[in-house]
């Protein structure tokens, strides 16, 4: 009888379909639910290398569509397709963990470029 193969430990992105390692970008979320409009706001990095978000959406916290939404935000965001962004914990808190599935250097730079349009926008928060 053959046995199955562990699962990867949690700190190590899964693999992919051809058993290659899946790079990702684990982000710290901060939900704003029935937002009067959706942004998404950078508010740094902590020391473990995790990047500090606010993303603020219309949606109303029942039945996980306000953790959809903030999925769907980051995904338009990030440029990633929805399936790429997916909600680690913080299902029932405004504190959120979030798993951005694809190069972290570029994900990184996506998310500072970001950053930088909101310091030079007018009237900006």
């Amino acid at each position: 009888m053959a046995t199955r193969p562990a699962r990867p430990p949690a700190d190590r992105p899964p693999a992919n379909r051809r058993g290659a390692q899946q790079e990702s970008l684990l982000l710290s979320v901060r939900a704003q639910p029935r937002a009067r409009r959706e942004e998404v706001a950078h508010l740094g990095t902590a020391e473990d290398g995790t990047v500090r978000l606010k993303v603020a959406v219309r949606a109303v916290p029942e039945d996980g569509r306000a953790n959809q939404a903030v999925c769907d935000l980051l995904a338009a965001v990030l440029g990633l397709p929805r399936s790429a962004v997916t909600l680690c914990g913080g299902a029932s808190s405004r504190e959120k963990r979030v798993r951005a599935d694809g190069d972290p250097h570029i994900l990184r730079e996506r998310l500072q470029s970001l950053a930088k349009q909101a310091e030079v926008a007018p009237g900006g928060s």
